[in-house]
C-alpha cells in the first residue's frame, strides 16, 4: 500500500512538472519578445509638426542594427495618438527615404515605465523632432490636474483659478486647480520683460473638467517670447 501511494504521488508530481514546463518549451524567441513588447505602451503627442500628415514609422533596432517596425502613423498638429506597444530601450520615429528608413527622432522608454507620453516638437532647421518623455505614474499625473512643461529658455508664470506658479526654463510642474461651479477657470501665462514687468502672452477661460488630463507646453517664440499650447487628453494614462 505504501509503495502504491508513493508511485501515485510521483505520477501526480510528474504531470504537474510537464504542465509547467510545456509553455516555456513551446515558447519561441518571437513569442517571448511579444510578451516583452506588451509590457510597455507609449502615446505620441505631436505639439508642432514639420508638415501636415507626415507619414512616420515607430521603430527600434535589434541587436544586429536592423529596423524593427512597431507602428505607422501620420503626424499633424496637434495630434494625440492611440497607445502603441513597444519594447523598452531606444526608440525612433523614422521616415522612408530611397527605400530605407531614416530616423528623425529618438527617445528612450525605460524598463520601469508601463505607459509613457512622448511630446514631439518639430525642429524646422534640422527637419527632425525633439522628443520629451513623460511617465504619468512617476509624475503623478492624474485626472483633473494640469501638467506644465517649459521648453523655452525663459521662465514662465502661470496663473490658473487664482493660484500662481513659476515654472523655470526647462522645468516641469504639476498643479491641480480647484474647480468652480461654472466649470471654467481663468488662465494667464506671462513672463518678465526687460523692465522686470509681467508681459501676458495668454489670457483666456479654460475648462476645469475633472475627467481630463490637462497639459500646458510653453514653447519659445520670437515675437511673444512664450508660446503656450494647451492640450486635453481623455481616457486613462496608466
Amino acid at each position: 500500500m505504501h509503495h502504491r501511494c508513493s508511485s501515485r504521488s510521483f505520477l501526480v508530481l510528474a504531470v504537474l512538472l510537464v504542465a509547467l514546463l510545456l509553455p516555456a518549451i513551446g515558447q519561441t524567441p518571437d513569442a517571448k519578445a511579444k510578451d516583452k513588447l506588451g509590457k510597455h505602451q507609449i502615446r505620441l503627442v505631436c505639439v508642432t509638426s514639420l508638415e501636415e500628415n507626415q507619414k512616420v514609422v515607430l521603430a527600434s533596432r535589434d541587436a544586429d542594427g536592423k529596423w524593427q517596425e512597431h507602428a505607422t502613423l501620420e503626424l499633424r498638429n496637434p495630434l494625440i495618438s492611440d497607445w502603441f506597444p513597444v519594447r523598452s530601450g531606444e526608440l525612433h520615429l523614422a521616415v522612408s527615404r530611397n527605400g530605407a528608413l531614416e530616423s528623425i527622432c529618438r527617445f528612450t522608454c525605460t524598463e520601469d515605465t508601463s505607459h509613457g507620453l512622448v511630446l514631439l516638437v518639430a525642429n524646422a532647421e534640422t527637419k527632425t523632432f525633439d522628443a520629451h518623455f513623460v511617465d504619468p505614474k512617476k509624475e503623478k499625473f492624474e485626472k483633473g490636474s494640469l501638467f506644465i512643461i517649459n521648453l523655452s529658455p525663459q521662465a514662465g508664470k502661470v496663473s490658473i483659478g487664482g493660484a500662481g506658479y513659476l515654472v523655470e526654463a526647462g522645468k516641469r510642474a504639476l498643479v491641480k486647480p480647484a474647480p468652480n461651479e461654472s466649470g471654467m477657470l481663468e488662465m494667464k501665462v506671462s513672463h518678465l520683460n526687460e523692465r522686470g514687468e509681467d508681459q501676458v502672452c495668454y489670457d483666456r477661460a479654460v475648462s476645469s473638467d475633472l475627467n481630463t488630463y490637462g497639459m500646458l507646453i510653453l514653447l519659445p517664440d520670437k515675437e511673444t517670447v512664450l508660446n503656450p499650447i494647451r492640450l486635453s487628453m481623455f481616457g486613462e494614462l496608466k
